[in-house]
């Protein structure tokens, strides 16, 4: 192999791993250097993407993880959506054993 490949899969191999801190320098314009620029893109959506998993709640981590694939042609639905941000002690226990409406009239 040649320089640019190993590092670029010695890079894959660390991702294989579960470590999303990595990056390979590419300075050529090649095949190779496409490669690795759209590597190093693909790497930081992953790590934008498992940012964000700490903002979803479990059960839609477990949804999502359960869908073995991605429909293509799967067409988008618009929903009407309420979210409720609190600080309340205590709101979020009182929140998962009732209703929204319940917990909203004891507000």
């Amino acid at each position: 192999f040649s320089g640019p490949i190993q590092r670029l899969t010695k890079a894959m191999l660390k991702v294989r791993e579960g470590d999303l801190d990595v990056e390979v320098q590419s300075k050529s314009n090649d095949e190779v250097g496409i490669l690795t620029k759209t590597f190093n893109e693909m790497i930081k959506g992953l790590r934008e993407r498992f940012a964000l998993t700490k903002y979803v709640g479990d059960h839609t981590l477990k949804m999502i993880q359960e869908k073995e694939t991605v429909d293509i042609d799967e067409k988008a639905t618009f929903q009407e959506l309420a979210i409720l941000f609190t600080d309340i002690r205590g709101s979020t226990s009182k929140i998962s054993t009732s209703t929204p409406e319940i917990f909203l009239e004891k507000l």
